[in-house]
């Protein structure tokens, strides 16, 4: 086996060419969508973290052979989750504890710039995960934008304008996060189920509130708790001077965040430890399903 090993050369590495641009061209008409147009979306656009309020995870488009970074947008934010994109390639995302308290914000991809900003109150700790979504007013056809956090939720049009803005009853984080209360820090959502025509948001400590697509109203008596109890877990073990250096590097990023915040714990939820509801979750297709909710259980 070394006598082998000593005989094979060094890999010569190929240049390849840059493609040319594509002349494809679609031929015919498009397929007639498989999803409802106001609740799926066109399949091009990706309207929520997931791809749309299915979490398919997928978009049907046409791209380049080649990719090219155009520009860093926000590089003083920090972004956990995905966020979504209108039918204008407008991108719409939340940071997570900004110092700023910026909720959701509009950014320009042509050149990175931010177009608008929704900000929470100065004092406020804001919940993290959660990621606005695009969505065709069912009425109207106008197309809007949710941001969604655990104590409150927007419907904003695209301009920037607050259509409205209510209060759920899961109510703010604490001032301090550790691995005990992890799970009041995180909220997934918003997402849209057509059933009652309501917006949704679940929160990491297994709480579910449902506010009226048109008015913001509350359709639930009282926030349901899911059963369960948090998933075990503490994030992963690092060497304690690699631990120091990331999280002084991470700090700047989450200068907004509770007391005790740090790189650890949000490793922690991303892999599904310390909470009741480990991840985004989804609902059922129309017609049958559009009133359930498909929810991931601790991980």
């Amino acid at each position: 086996m070394a006598q082998l090993g000593a005989e094979l050369e060094e890999p010569v590495l190929r240049e390849l060419p840059i493609p040319p641009v594509t002349t494809w061209k679609p031929e015919g008409p498009r397929d007639t969508q498989f999803v409802d147009p106001v609740i799926g979306r066109d399949r091009a656009i990706w309207n929520e973290r997931h791809g749309n309020a299915l979490n398919s995870d997928e978009i049907t488009t046409v791209i380049a052979p080649t990719f090219e970074r155009v520009c860093v947008t926000d590089p003083t934010h920090h972004f956990p989750v995905a966020g979504a994109q209108d039918s204008e390639g407008f991108y719409y995302a939340s940071p997570a504890w900004a110092e700023d308290r910026s909720v959701v914000n509009k950014y320009n991809m042509r050149d990175c710039s931010t177009e608008w900003s929704i900000f929470g109150e100065p004092d406020e700790i804001l919940s993290v995960s959660d990621s606005p979504m695009t969505l065709t007013d069912p009425d109207t056809g106008e197309e809007l934008v949710v941001a969604g956090k655990r104590h409150r939720i927007w419907m904003l049009r695209k301009d920037g304008t607050i259509v409205w803005s209510r209060a759920t009853r899961l109510g703010l984080p604490p001032s301090t996060v550790d691995f005990d209360n992890l799970g009041e820090h995180v909220a997934w959502g918003p997402n849209y189920l057509p059933g009652v025509d309501g917006i949704v948001m679940i929160t990491g400590d297994g709480l579910i509130d449902i506010l009226d697509r048109k008015t913001g109203d509350p359709l639930l008596e009282e926030p349901f708790k899911m059963p369960g109890s948090p998933a075990p877990g503490e994030g992963i073990v690092l060497p304690p001077q690699i631990e120091v250096t990331v999280n002084e590097l991470f700090a700047p990023l989450i200068a907004g965040g509770p007391e005790g915040g740090n790189f650890n714990l949000f490793v922690a939820y991303i892999l599904g430890q310390a909470v009741v509801n480990a991840n985004t979750y989804s609902r059922g297709p129309l017609p049958d399903a559009g009133g359930r909710i498909y929810i991931d259980d601790r991980a």
